[in-house]
């Protein structure tokens, strides 16, 4: 029952961002007010849990892809990089608004994205080391990531720009991956 809730709570804040009330997820759900209490003290302790979901899932993921021995350097780079599909909604909105109202929250995926650091420095470190990478400053490489990310979940900005988080961070990692020149070897004007 307990996931349950958690995946009506996110159609909810789909539906009306973190303003849903828990009256609104029990019509959904057809269950008492009651009940939803008897799994989750608060609201702010719901979207607590389903962001501690969505970090683990995403935690999860991470972990299949680096023990995938199918997968290429690469690949493995691109999709560790580009955000999977999660409990949590990914529209930028909701983001935004976790940011707004629950800091605390919000600042769990800053402390996980530190501690998940330390995986993907030991990977992209053997990447340069095996030749799959030219040698770069990995502490930039973590800044340039920490800013982009952080910049790319502003809600106005998807909008402004007509596209979707998914589609951010697909943009986010070409330029990450294939830079900005053309592959021309030689550029002239």
């Amino acid at each position: 029952m307990r996931q349950r809730i958690m995946q009506a709570a996110t159609e909810e804040m789909r539906a009306r961002g973190i303003k849903f009330t828990m009256a609104d997820l029990a019509h959904r759900l057809g269950v008492s007010k009651r009940l939803l209490y008897e799994y989750f003290a608060s609201k702010e302790e719901l979207i607590g849990a389903i962001v501690d979901f969505t970090l683990q899932e995403i935690r999860e993921q991470r972990t299949a892809i680096f023990r995938d021995p199918n997968l290429t350097f690469s690949e493995k780079l691109k999709q560790l990089l580009t955000p999977k599909k999660h409990l949590l909604p990914d529209d930028g909105r909701i983001a935004e608004e976790i940011k707004r109202c629950l800091p605390m929250e919000y600042e769990k995926f800053d402390r996980f994205n530190d501690q998940e650091w330390e995986r993907m420095d030991i990977f992209l470190r053997e990447g340069i080391q095996k030749g799959h990478l030219r040698p770069v400053c990995l502490p930039v490489v973590k800044k340039i990531l920490d800013g982009t990310r952080k910049e790319i979940v502003n809600y106005q900005f998807l909008v402004h720009n007509s596209i979707s988080l998914g589609e951010a961070f697909t943009y986010m990692v070409d330029v990450l991956l294939n830079g900005m020149l053309a592959q021309k070897n030689d550029i002239t004007e």
